[in-house]
């Protein structure tokens, strides 16, 4: 079952710093050097459950809060959502549904956490 990725939201401050939908297909990231390209793909990797070791956290990265995921697996559109605490081993949030409805205050009992846990 293939997995597309929807949208991406980063918040830092308590306010949006980065919020993009994808595209069906092939996404570019263009920028010049020293743009944040890099920190994007790292925020990218740690909302779908990936570890960061404590050298590849950016100054940038660690100034965030939350990064949420929207992605559609099959028929489901899930939303994933992380805490930015430059540790590797920080809990997963999932909800089944959209971004929208998760920005506007699905119940907290809809979202199931998951201990991150590599095997």
């Amino acid at each position: 079952m293939p997995l597309q990725l929807r949208r991406l939201r980063i918040s830092a401050g308590g306010h949006v710093a980065f919020d993009e939908r994808f595209a069906q297909g092939v996404n570019v990231l263009d920028g010049e050097n020293s743009s944040g390209k890099s920190t994007l793909f790292k925020l990218l990797y740690f909302a779908m459950g990936g570890a960061l070791s404590s050298k590849q956290w950016t100054d940038a990265a660690l100034e965030c809060d939350r990064v949420l995921l929207e992605c559609k697996a099959g028929e489901s559109v899930l939303t994933l959502s992380r805490a930015v605490e430059g540790k590797h081993n920080t809990p997963i949030l999932v909800l089944n549904g959209d971004m929208e409805y998760a920005l506007e205050g699905a119940p907290i009992d809809e979202w199931l956490e998951y201990p991150y846990s590599r095997s």
